[in-house]
């Protein structure tokens, strides 16, 4: 009997959302101004989202099932924290100012898990399960436990948009860690990130850890994109052609963290 309730309840889920998704779609033709329009872009994420989660939770079911979700985001704060110790032994310089930092209290983090990407002309942002209802807002930062993922870019009541890194119209200000060289990250395609911006004469080596810089951005500051995996001055100009290889796997990504707060903004 209960199975039969569930089930009954799941094909009424799917109706009501299909249904919702006719009028959706509809309303559309006949959307003239910029409030309806915005309205209908939440209205549709939220069907997306609700359309989309059933299938995550049977990935989840099959593949991660078994994976302790307060670990990882356990994991997501002490990296957060062990970015703002590198930036204070970077920006010091000297061991025992490092020593006297005093550590602010971890950032407030919404976990959300990827339940699919929407494909849209010219890019594919994640969707996430959490909303406005959990307190997400647009351009706030997302975050995993290796570092960043991007931003939020669309929100409704339940689920979100997330702009990731792989993204072509991503970019975002960042900084060489070892000596505060700053430049422009943005996507390059090919599994692979590029930092513009340092003349020929920077000093930039293998191996450099990037990271955000939060310098007119809207991303918490001290946040991972990677390390340099090779510079390409032949053809390069004025600047040099810095190519970093990311450490967070997008396609693979299960478990996001969102940042309460934005890049002005201290740690709480």
């Amino acid at each position: 009997m209960e199975k039969t309730k569930k089930r009954a309840s799941y094909w009424w889920d799917w109706l009501i959302l299909l249904a919702a998704l006719t009028l959706s779609l509809g309303a559309l033709f006949f959307a003239n101004d910029a409030r309806t329009l915005g309205g209908l872009h939440t209205l549709n994420l939220e069907i997306v989202g609700r359309m989309t989660a059933p299938l995550a939770k049977l990935r989840g079911y099959f593949g991660l099932g078994g994976e302790n979700r307060k670990l990882r985001e356990l994991n997501a704060v002490l990296q957060l924290k062990n970015a703002q110790m590198a930036e204070a032994w970077y920006e010091n310089g000297r061991l025992r100012q490092l020593l006297g930092f005093k550590m602010t209290a971890p950032y407030n983090l919404i976990a959300a898990t990827v339940i699919g990407r929407q494909q849209q002309p010219g890019m594919a942002p994640l969707i996430v399960d959490a909303g406005a209802g959990e307190g997400v807002r647009v351009n706030m930062t997302v975050v995993a436990a290796d570092g960043l993922v991007g931003r939020v870019i669309e929100v409704s009541p339940t689920y979100s948009l997330v702009q990731s890194y792989d993204d072509r119209a991503f970019s975002c200000a960042a900084v060489i860690q070892r000596n505060r060289l700053e430049g422009m990250f943005k996507w390059e395609g090919y599994n692979r990130g590029l930092l513009t911006g340092i003349y020929l004469s920077g000093d930039v080596r293998k191996g450099d850890v990037i990271v955000t810089s939060g310098t007119n951005s809207i991303y918490v500051p001290g946040l991972k994109l990677g390390v340099v995996s090779s510079i390409d001055d032949a053809e390069a100009g004025m600047y040099r052609r810095i190519y970093i290889e990311t450490k967070v796997d997008i396609t693979r990504l299960r478990e996001v963290y969102i940042i309460q707060g934005s890049a002005g903004e201290r740690p709480r």
